[in-house]
């Protein structure tokens, strides 16, 4: 681009000199005043020229500026994208983060409602049977106990008699005694199933703080488009 405008200054001069040259010699006048008029002629193309060779040096300068600024600009577009692809990479870690944690808290929920429905099962069955144990127990008391169970074999009118009381009484004996190992089992299973949902909630109040931590992360509040995403 400088090239082409010293060149068009050259022609241009020239054209200029032979233009005054001409005249000159067409014109009367002393030998002094065309050598004069040439080196005006000379002095004016060369202001010329060195105004021109001014404004392709400033706009060169000009040129390296806005190239070294081109150059940052691309710069920071290759960061700006770099740290968008990080910042995307995040979001999809913490999204899965998240939901994992949404589908764990779920689970631990669906968890402690089954306890809780087993434990009001258990507690109702302890209910009954510990109010069946001591119908069972006011009875055996009322009735006079082992010797009640003692005078029902020996008011046996024949062996046959007695072995079908004793039957009798033996199977009396196990259904209490079934009744009482029941009783037992059902209340150590509430004792068990209340220790289960107090584990429970424990866990999901730690689920619920971590899925709260995850949600508070910084890049969470906004998106790469500026609208908020949580």
């Amino acid at each position: 681009m400088n090239n082409r405008f010293l060149g068009k200054t050259v022609v241009v001069g020239v054209l200029i000199l032979s233009f005054i040259t001409g005249s000159l010699f067409l014109s009367p006048g002393s030998k002094e005043e065309v050598v004069q008029a040439k080196q005006d002629a000379i002095w004016r193309i060369e202001q010329e020229m060195a105004q021109l060779k001014k404004k392709a040096e400033e706009v060169a300068k000009r040129r390296h500026e806005l190239q070294a600024q081109i150059k940052d600009l691309e710069q920071e577009k290759r960061q700006h994208e770099q740290d968008i692809m990080a910042l995307d990479l995040q979001l999809n870690e913490t999204y899965a983060l998240i939901d994992q944690k949404e589908a764990e808290i779920a689970e631990t929920e669906a968890a402690a409602r089954q306890a809780a429905m087993e434990l009001a099962e258990a507690e109702r069955r302890v209910a009954e049977r510990e109010e069946l144990l001591k119908t069972r127990i006011r009875a055996t008391y009322e009735a006079g106990g082992a010797i009640s169970y003692l005078e029902v074999l020996l008011g046996s009118a024949s062996f046959g008699e007695f072995l079908v009381r004793l039957d009798f009484l033996s199977m009396i004996m196990e259904q209490d005694h079934k009744i009482l190992q029941d009783f037992i089992r059902d209340k150590e299973l509430v004792a068990e199933k209340k220790q289960a949902i107090e584990a429970l909630l424990a866990r999901l109040e730690g689920q619920l703080e971590e899925l709260e931590a995850l949600k508070e992360a910084p890049f969470l509040e906004y998106g790469t488009e500026g609208t908020r995403l949580v």
